[in-house]
């Protein structure tokens, strides 16, 4: 008997693994375009006025993201604006948030709990030892047969600690509930395509599936599931009924070829396609701009964010990205001798990102650069026809009346040399301790205060009378 134990173990180890399985999403009972976790169906809190569209993306990149994003809303919080005749916080304005990775953590946690993120954030998130806690995880004894499982992996764990630690098993159903914006993107990258998926209903409605039983724990874990030291994560693509109708926005979606990043997601109405396998946003985007960037070139999901008829439209639309990119210490290029094979890994997997999102940010910042300048050019027609008495309409000047702002956090922007890099070769991983923490947080204020961009923003939101500091 004693000649067996260790076999007779190890098959009752296997056998309680194979029927462990992964939290996965939920089929949808029935297709309807108007439920579910959508733009439209949260609504703004009392100090938000929908003609005043402010959306930040926080950027992939550990704890060190995770804590510059946090000092960012802290920054927000702080700031008094004047809009519709009387003076609210800039954080109430705040209408979307689009997250990637560590950026996620704090997205997620506001969406949820609103201002308790100042009280307990950042000792129950920031100050935590993520990465150490998930290893003494993974080497429990209960989570040790749970990983013998094909179908439960290092992430799927990640998700249940999350949302065990973190998020109190809250869902999207949670966050509809709640119905207070912000509105999250939580992005994740599909593996298969290299392209960006966002946890949202418009993007389940493909997969004929219902977000709103899905955990925001595993969401978020999804989104930070680093390629080759975290597995993917996987989502079902359930069949669709004969009688579904794919929805109105994905056809009119494939007229809009030629943006800045083609994105064919009918992909996902092939009944061959049963799974799909999600990991790290910042794969495919790591400042979560691209749903910003898609909506300004033509691209639309089922939320048209700040779309709609032109007395709905906003006056003002301001982009505030946070873009926590670190720097190595080391230069490989001046050093002797060959790089590991997780430097490479991580140079690799990094690099290439960092130089897509300065792609990214030049050509956001173009784009609305490109509105304003019509903006200004068909006002000046205007003036100059109506002091003549005549009526001019020129088609390419027709556009809505919008006034757009493009803000960009980053380390590179502060002043002092040694502090730049100090902050900039803080490592990207999940324990920075309190004193790293707390300078990446008090960070976002100084950047934000010698901002240009921000400094002349705020300059149209002060009262009449009152000049800008």
């Amino acid at each position: 008997m004693i000649k067996y134990s260790g076999a007779i173990l190890l098959t009752i180890l296997m056998a309680a693994g194979c029927r462990t399985l992964p939290v996965h999403n939920k089929p949808l009972e029935t297709y309807s375009a108007d439920y579910g976790y959508r733009y439209r169906n949260i609504n703004p809190g009392a100090d938000d006025s929908d003609n005043l569209l402010v959306i930040l993306t926080f950027s992939g990149g550990g704890t060190r993201a995770a804590s510059l994003s946090y000092g960012v809303l802290c920054v927000l919080r702080d700031t008094q604006i004047f809009w519709q005749g009387r003076s609210r916080r800039l954080l109430d304005e705040v209408d979307v948030i689009s997250s990637v990775s560590g950026g996620s953590l704090t997205a997620a946690y506001y969406a949820l709990f609103g201002d308790r993120i100042f009280e307990d954030f950042p000792k129950r998130v920031l100050y935590r030892d993520i990465q150490g806690n998930l290893l003494r995880s993974l080497l429990a004894p209960a989570n040790l047969i749970k990983l013998v499982s094909p179908f439960y992996g290092r992430t799927d764990l990640m998700g249940d600690n999350f949302s065990d630690w973190i998020f109190e098993h809250k869902t999207y159903g949670d966050l509809l509930a709640r119905n207070r914006r912000p509105y999250i993107i939580i992005n994740t990258t599909d593996m298969s395509r290299g392209s960006r998926l966002g946890f949202t209903q418009g993007q389940f409605d493909l997969f004929y599936s219902d977000l709103n039983p899905y955990p925001i724990g595993n969401a978020v874990a999804a989104s930070a599931a680093f390629p080759g030291l975290l597995a993917p994560m996987t989502l079902r693509n359930f069949p669709k009924p004969d009688d579904f109708q794919p929805p109105a926005w994905l056809a009119d979606d494939q007229n809009a070829k030629s943006g800045f990043i083609p994105d064919d997601q009918s992909c996902y109405l092939d009944k061959r396609r049963t799974d799909i396998y999600v990991i790290d946003g910042g794969v495919s985007d790591n400042l979560g701009l691209l749903p910003i960037i898609m909506g300004i070139d033509g691209h639309h999901s089922d939320d048209k964010i700040g779309d709609g008829t032109a007395e709905s439209l906003p006056k003002k639309v301001i982009i505030i990205t946070v873009n926590a990119e670190g720097r190595s210490k080391r230069s490989w290029e001046l050093s002797a001798g060959l790089p590991g094979l997780i430097d490479t890994l991580l140079t690799s997997g990094t690099a290439p990102l960092g130089n897509f999102s300065h792609a990214q940010i030049g050509y956001l910042r173009q784009q609305i650069a490109y509105r304003n300048t019509l903006k200004e050019i068909k006002q000046q027609v205007e003036q100059q026809a109506t002091a003549q008495g005549v009526s001019i309409q020129i088609p390419a000047l027709e556009q809505p009346d919008i006034d757009f702002y493009f803000i960009e956090v980053a380390f590179n922007q502060i002043a002092s040399p040694e502090k730049r890099n100090a902050l900039s070769r803080v490592p990207t991983n999940f324990n920075l301790g309190k004193k790293k923490v707390d300078a990446v947080c008090g960070s976002a204020k100084e950047i934000l205060a010698a901002n240009p961009d921000f400094q002349a923003m705020l300059a149209t939101l002060q009262p009449p009378g009152v000049p800008s500091k």
